[in-house]
């Protein structure tokens, strides 16, 4: 639809209604507080809808046509490539729609709908989903490879961390015993972070399975830690989905093709 013919039905909507949903400014439209409660009311006659559309479809085929599955940045690209062909193979009708997020806008996808399950790390405390876990990640210590390996010996000031928003950055703090991080330095992603680390910027804390996908750089070494250091992965889904025993299965699918880095849940 175009722009002029949205604005045109918009404003057929607000004369229907009697109120006014947008404040028109230059350059810019804000909600009205009449306007936010209507969207509100929108977005759950919305989510209503699709749960009627999944609920027919569970009656037949229950992951036929599209499936929105999200996952952090730090695991995406690092565990879907080896899960997307067994997903297929194992539900033939499903056409995966993968997508990367952080963790409050993957809470915020599977709660209105947006996403039909996603990767994420434990804990969470929404007693609205059902979470599976998958697999225990390690962490590794990653520094230059002419710094000393093992756990840097000053107090974690050296330790460089992800940008806010990263569920890595929330563990490396909780890990370190911090609570803020050192300094300024932050990255935006891993490949940022592991070019700080080779230049000698410091210690990071790198997640097995991109340590072992990224592969290795003369300038960077990495130290293994105490076994427990690490992180839970789970999928996670709506308890109300319809398709809740088939996405079970899905869990259990990948659980048993997690690859060797990993230790899977029990």
């Amino acid at each position: 639809m175009s722009q002029p013919a949205l604005s045109s039905q918009v404003r057929k909507l607000e004369s229907w209604l009697g109120v006014t949903v947008f404040e028109r400014a230059p350059g810019r439209v804000l909600l009205t507080g009449q306007g936010a409660a209507l969207l509100n009311s929108a977005q759950a006659l919305l989510a209503e809808a699709r749960g009627l559309v999944e609920l027919a479809r569970a009656a037949g085929t229950p992951f036929a046509g599209a499936f929105r599955i999200g996952a952090i940045p730090t695991i995406g690209p690092y565990f879907l490539p080896h899960a997307l062909r067994p997903m297929r193979e194992a539900f033939p009708e499903m056409r995966p729609l993968v997508s990367e997020a952080r963790t409050a806008d993957l809470l915020a996808g599977l709660k209105d709908g947006a996403l039909d399950a996603a990767l994420l790390c434990l804990p969470q405390p929404d007693a609205a989903l059902a979470l599976h876990p998958l697999f225990f990640e390690p962490f590794l210590m990653m520094h230059a490879a002419e710094a000393p390996p093992g756990w840097p010996e000053d107090g974690g000031d050296a330790m460089l961390v992800l940008e806010e928003g990263h569920c890595l950055r929330d563990q490396t703090l909780a890990i370190c015993g911090l609570q803020a991080p050192p300094g300024r330095r932050h990255a935006a992603g891993l490949e940022l972070l592991r070019q700080m680390v080779a230049a000698g910027e410091g210690y990071a804390l790198m997640p097995a399975l991109a340590a072992a996908a990224l592969g290795e750089v003369p300038s960077l070494g990495y130290s293994p830690l105490a076994a427990d250091v690490g992180r839970e992965v789970a999928l996670a889904f709506r308890r109300s989905d319809p398709r809740a025993a088939h996405l079970t299965a899905l869990a259990g699918l990948l659980r048993r093709i997690a690859p060797a880095p990993l230790r899977v849940a029990a």
